[in-house]
């Protein structure tokens, strides 16, 4: 088995080296973004509005969602339980938005927009610190931005997508850790592609390969079933797994993300 395994890597590997090169322009990758929008519905908010069930997907998350962890507002893994599912509900220009575990809304603790504030779920009020303006990037993502200073947005804190990692406001910068996708609890696409089709932002979101080697996705969730590879490092650390026999066997692994090699 384990020389099957490496006999199958290696033609992969040689079949890739063998394929040609083409130039893309930028009018191509527009003529793309466009029929992957048209092909993926991104914008699950434009197409069903408010009042619907949501699970809040951030671009840089892998294939995990923003959690109520019943005080803090965390990343994990996506199972589409109540404390995963929120309801987005109007309150003049602005929205509040709501757990469907416990009712409670997303604000910011102490009203303080600061830079690092860790967002919490409270019983709504109405006060600035948990009300919402989203503003559409254009790709079917937004970025959330607080009624208590606008400059101020959700950002996944420290930019990484580990179990736990921490929601709060940032100064807005527009990369993919400060810009989130609404996927409606309808969706019939598995939970293991909310992290690829839906998470890649339409490309913009690509891991390059810096020659580095990571084997944290494999350590840190060795006793899982399921693996998930987010990094060109993550993948190498893959094929330097096969190529010295370690064995996968029971498990799946997940490519949460675009890579180019």
């Amino acid at each position: 088995m384990k020389k099957r395994i490496f006999a199958f890597f290696t033609a992969l590997i040689l079949t890739l080296l063998c394929l040609p090169f083409t130039v893309f322009t930028e009018d191509d990758g527009k003529a793309a973004q466009s029929a992957a929008e048209a092909a993926y519905g991104l914008d699950d908010f434009a197409r069903w509005g408010v009042g619907e069930e949501y699970a809040i997907v951030p671009c840089n998350a892998g294939s995990s969602c923003v959690d109520d962890g019943g005080t803090e507002i965390h990343l994990w893994r996506t199972h589409r339980r109540d404390n995963q599912i929120w309801t987005l509900v109007k309150a003049g220009d602005s929205y509040y938005i709501k757990s469907k575990a416990n009712g409670k809304v997303i604000g910011v603790p102490g009203a303080k927009a600061e830079s690092g504030s860790r967002l919490q779920t409270f019983d709504y009020n109405g006060g600035d610190n948990q009300l919402w303006r989203l503003e559409s990037m254009g790709d079917g993502t937004y970025c959330i931005h607080s009624k208590l200073n606008d400059s101020f947005v959700w950002d996944v804190w420290g930019d990484t997508w580990n179990d736990g990692a921490l929601i709060a406001l940032g100064t807005q910068h527009g990369r993919p850790n400060q810009r989130f996708r609404f996927v409606h609890t309808s969706t019939v696409e598995p939970m293991s592609d909310w992290g690829s089709s839906r998470q890649d932002c339409n490309g913009s979101d690509w891991s390059v390969w810096d020659g580095t080697l990571s084997y944290d996705w494999y350590y840190k969730h060795s006793n899982e079933r399921d693996l998930y590879i987010n990094t060109a490092a993550d993948l190498y650390g893959l094929a330097s797994f096969v190529v010295n026999g370690y064995e996968m066997a029971g498990k799946t692994i997940h490519l949460t993300r675009d890579i180019n090699l």
